[in-house]
């Protein structure tokens, strides 16, 4: 189910938009090899790039049972 984001739910998406570049390393397009290491978001970044697009939503997808945020879409 698709929920707006609420501002406790920042931590938690944070975590899970890094870690999404945590792949396997190795031959074929899904390598990070080239990326940078470290950090994609902070806690700090995502909640200024929030404020500074005051139109834009933020929704996260929950699993049905426990409500664990599985991902989000801007």
């Amino acid at each position: 189910m698709y929920a707006p984001l609420i501002d406790e739910d920042v931590p938690k998406i944070v975590a899970r938009m890094n870690r999404a570049y945590r792949g396997n390393i190795g031959s074929g397009r899904s390598t990070k090899e080239a990326y940078p290491n470290g950090e994609r978001t902070t806690r700090a970044l995502l909640r200024k790039d929030l404020s500074r697009k005051p139109w834009a939503s933020l929704l996260k997808w929950q699993d049905g049972g426990d409500k664990n945020i599985v991902g989000c879409v801007a």
